[in-house]
């Protein structure tokens, strides 16, 4: 299956600014089962510098720096990526490396697994705070295999929690979340993922697009379609495996990944500084359309 996925992020000022200095992670990552066959950028003003880097989690990024005053700063990326069928771990059969083996073999070191070592800490979005020890406790059965410990936390997220567009942002802290019993996909990747690590696994935050399908006898709209986030649990000798608890389900062909981290800050899909007295309005609109 192969996607076009248009991101289109305005920001509107409402004083000049003078320079603007921004990193944007929108290249799809290049998967197994994930192929990104195109990419191109349409940055207004245009940008005096440009390059691309790879970051410290193997993620594509790139730089650009506007140099001359504007009121308003456009930053369209288009991509062209192809989604292949993935490997499904059937849950209801998996009797494989239970989570208390998994963490065990995360607890010593292995040369092997240092790059999976960065995700089994704390981090800024990712507090191991004792309420989500207590929330996840319950999931952490003995002898439990980890792939139904994480399908199950994946679908109780789903159930006891609403999404609600604009209840959160990105500072909104965890204990509130699962207080309120209500978020968006950020919160909900962050509350797998802090769940996990509470009891001493790896896991890592997904950022991406999900496709959305229109009604029956509808046209979808154009940019209806989201910047998207979910979780990633490490199983040892095998490799991560992906849980989307918004949607309570297995990312698949509908899914497109664009970078990981410990938590959004690591992956934020476009962040940078400005040289303005003023304030800013910001509008973004995703169109994932499929046309292979």
């Amino acid at each position: 299956m192969i996607y076009e996925v248009t991101h289109k992020t305005l920001y509107s000022y409402h004083a000049a600014v003078s320079h603007c200095h921004s990193k944007i992670w929108l290249v799809p990552r290049n998967l197994p089962n994930q192929k990104c066959l195109e990419v191109n950028f349409e940055i207004l003003p245009k940008p005096a510098v440009f390059y691309q880097l790879t970051d410290f989690f193997g993620n594509t990024t790139n730089y650009f720096s506007v140099q001359e005053s504007h009121l308003e700063l456009m930053v369209k990326v288009k991509s062209k990526v192809e989604v292949m069928p993935a490997h499904q771990h059937q849950l209801n059969k998996y009797s494989g490396m239970t989570w208390e083996e998994a963490r065990g073999v995360l607890s010593e070191l292995h040369e092997e697994l240092t790059d999976v070592y960065h995700f089994k800490y704390e981090s800024e979005h990712v507090p191991l705070k004792q309420e989500v020890y207590d929330y996840a406790a319950r999931f952490f059965l003995p002898n439990k295999p980890l792939l139904e410990v994480a399908h199950d936390l994946m679908r109780h997220i789903y159930m006891e929690f609403d999404f609600v567009t604009g209840y959160s942002t990105i500072s909104t802290p965890l204990h509130q979340i699962i207080q309120h019993r209500k978020g968006v996909c950020q919160d909900f990747a962050h509350l797998g993922i802090a769940c996990l690590r509470s009891h001493g696994l790896a896991a890592r935050y997904v950022s991406g697009y999900i496709e959305t399908v229109a009604p029956a006898g509808k046209e979808k709209l154009v940019g209806a379609d989201a910047s998207h986030a979910w979780f990633s649990v490490y199983l040892p000798g095998e490799g991560w495996y992906d849980f989307d608890p918004t949607n309570n389900m297995i990312p698949a062909q509908q899914h497109i990944t664009l970078a990981w981290g410990r938590d959004y800050s690591d992956v934020t899909p476009m962040r940078g500084v400005i040289l303005s007295g003023g304030a800013h309005k910001l509008d973004v609109e995703v169109d994932m359309k499929r046309i292979g």
